[in-house]
């Protein structure tokens, strides 16, 4: 049997099988056999990774089909719009493909972010509120976008500050815990450090609507630069703006 050869950075840029998805592939192999040639460039799997790992597991024959590019960048670029051919994945697994499209290409848009929403077939507000969890959304919100147990509109209006919280974060009268928000530990920390009274707080950042995530962005930047690496947040402006 072949043995061929595998790049994490190839496999990463391919979506992860659920493992009912795994479980029905493993059976449909075992019962029908391997169908499917694998696709390789240079000997390296480009595309049939969970086929060749369960072909390798149960000693299934197999076909390969070599693909021809002419440089690593090309070959990416085939996997991540054979990928987007697929009908099956979440928002945010198109909108991170999107993205590494628009980083691979020579000519970059003008827009990036209305390119990555065109790539990706999703509403440029969702890019721009992807963006914004990737940021300021802790790691477990965070990973239930990703997974896409929660939808990034969802996971948008948890990360939502009232003023009531503001008020929480900036006095000790009321106990208020990292664990009660999904803000990443990094923005707390940071608001934390400001120590600023309530009215103070008010005055420099203005009204905040109740479910105006953009109130974080506009505290975290209008106080002292100098502290922003106090914050697990790189530069966000720039990226979301």
């Amino acid at each position: 049997m072949e043995n061929l050869k595998i790049s994490p950075i190839f496999q990463n840029l391919i979506p992860p099988l659920t493992d009912d998805e795994l479980r029905q592939l493993e059976e449909n192999l075992l019962a029908q056999g391997c169908g499917d040639a694998i696709k390789t460039w240079r000997g390296v799997i480009i595309d049939g990774h969970n086929r060749y790992s369960l072909c390798q597991k149960h000693n299934i024959p197999f076909d390969t089909s070599e693909m021809r590019f002419q440089s690593k960048k090309d070959a990416e670029l085939w996997i991540i719009e054979n990928q987007l051919g697929r009908r099956n994945l979440t928002q945010v697994t198109r909108i991170k493909l999107a993205a590494r499209k628009i980083e691979l290409l020579e000519n970059k848009p003008a827009n990036t972010r209305k390119a990555i929403a065109d790539e990706a077939k999703v509403s440029e507000g969702n890019v721009r509120k992807y963006m914004k969890i990737r940021e300021l959304a802790n790691s477990k919100l965070l990973a239930e976008v990703e997974t896409g147990d929660k939808k990034i509109g969802t996971a948008y209006k948890a990360l939502s500050v009232t003023v009531k919280t503001y008020e929480k974060l900036v006095t000790t009268d009321e106990d208020y815990t990292i664990s009660d928000s999904p803000l990443s530990d990094g923005v707390f920390h940071y608001i934390d450090g400001i120590g600023m009274h309530y009215g103070v707080l008010l005055e420099r950042v203005g009204v905040i609507d109740e479910e105006d995530v953009d109130g974080v962005l506009r505290l975290l930047t209008r106080q002292g630069e100098g502290n922003l690496a106090m914050c697990n947040y790189n530069n966000v402006s720039s990226q979301i703006a």
